[in-house]
């Protein structure tokens, strides 16, 4: 069991998809194949990942063949905080972080530790935008270096 402060696979792939969809052309959708491929993730888990973001608003999603999902809103308006509470809910990072009741030491090691650490971590989360995200990891782009290619 890990210790400390990290997100579910699912938030994590929000997150990707999200950076990867916010660096596609004005106006052009990003499939879930393309995501898929690009993040090396389950089709069908990325296609529920992309549901619950496309129902959460921030999203917007276009059937069909030449379907696809684009941002519902401008990128720096959207936190990294919002993407990943649509997948896990609001973060908290209270109480033990070894999931025990009660403590076997007379004071906890962690004792203050984790939830500080977890407030910086939400505050983090909530300072930063879709749009500062890409920026600061490699733009975005697919391994192909286009940032979407729903052609296929």
């Amino acid at each position: 069991m890990a210790l400390g402060i990290s997100l579910s696979e699912a938030a994590s792939l929000a997150l990707h998809s999200v950076a990867l969809i916010a660096n596609a052309k004005p106006g052009e959708l990003v499939n879930v194949r393309t995501i898929s491929r690009a993040t090396e993730s389950s089709g069908a888990h990325l296609a529920k990942v992309m549901q619950r973001l496309a129902r959460s608003g921030l999203l917007q999603s276009v059937r069909g063949p030449r379907g696809g999902f684009r941002l519902a809103r401008p990128a720096d308006q959207i936190t990294l905080l919002e993407v990943c509470e649509v997948m896990d809910g609001t973060l908290d990072f209270s109480g033990c972080p070894g999931g025990k009741s009660t403590c076997p030491l007379i004071e906890c090691l962690f004792t203050g530790f984790i939830e500080q650490a977890g407030r910086q971590f939400v505050e983090y989360l909530g300072k930063k935008s879709v749009a500062d995200f890409v920026a600061e990891c490699g733009k975005g782009k697919l391994s192909d270096g286009s940032a979407q290619n729903n052609k296929n």
